[in-house]
């Protein structure tokens, strides 16, 4: 929780005080508290309030003519996505803390962080393009507020990848943890199942010297 004051404050503090907001809708605050006591549900209401961050952010950047006020709401979407990742993080403790098995949610968050990692860093590198057009004295309006666009979100996209990184480092460290405590998954002690006695008979008899099926008519018994 002292992550999420800090990071209020650091990304947040510029925006007017109508702008703030907790980084949940009413609606996900909702949807959160009818998902308490169900780990898996929860944790994927989560990564799909990430998600949906992250998807407006590359909207913004990918418009073909930002607004005035689109650079300031990327900034405020980045702070949102750093937040609810650190939310993520304080369930899967207290979902540890509980005792349960938390492999198989550890897994998938592990799976949807490499996503976001990716989506993040390729926002870096189109923002890391748009530096060059500072110091373009052609540069037109339109220009100008791509390059805003990009600049005001630099810092709470570093925000953003850093909580990211913290996250996948605590999953990781949970998942061992658990693997420990539980074993690997049946799935991933067996990645392949040996073919049963029938099943490998299966060919044999299909290929019988009494069919006749697929041979050519001169090579029949007669």
């Amino acid at each position: 929780m002292k992550r999420l004051a800090v990071l209020l404050v650091l990304l947040c503090a510029g925006a007017p005080a109508q702008m703030r907001h907790d980084p949940l809708t009413s609606l996900e605050v909702d949807q959160m508290r009818d998902s308490a006591q169900e780990p898996r549900r929860r944790i994927d209401l989560l990564l799909g309030f990430a998600r949906a961050r992250l998807l407006a952010v590359e909207r913004l950047h990918g418009a073909a003519n930002p607004a005035p006020h689109d650079a300031a709401k990327a900034e405020e979407l980045l702070c949102d996505f750093a937040l609810i990742i650190d939310e993520l993080d304080d369930n899967l403790a207290m979902y540890s803390k509980h005792g349960g098995d938390l492999r198989h949610h550890l897994r998938r968050v592990l799976d949807a962080e490499v996503g976001f990692r990716q989506r993040l860093s390729a926002l870096a590198e189109r923002v890391a393009l748009s530096q060059a057009r500072r110091a373009d004295p052609h540069s037109n309006d339109k220009q100008s507020r791509d390059v805003e666009l990009h600049s005001m979100a630099t810092a709470a996209l570093e925000e953003a990848a850093d909580s990211l990184q913290s996250s996948s480092e605590s999953a990781n460290a949970m998942l061992a943890a658990e693997v420990r405590k539980r074993g690997e998954l049946r799935s991933e002690k067996q990645p392949g199942r040996p073919k049963s006695q029938s099943q490998s008979s299966q060919p044999q008899s299909s290929q019988s010297p009494n069919s006749e099926a697929g041979q050519p008519e001169s090579e029949r018994p007669q």
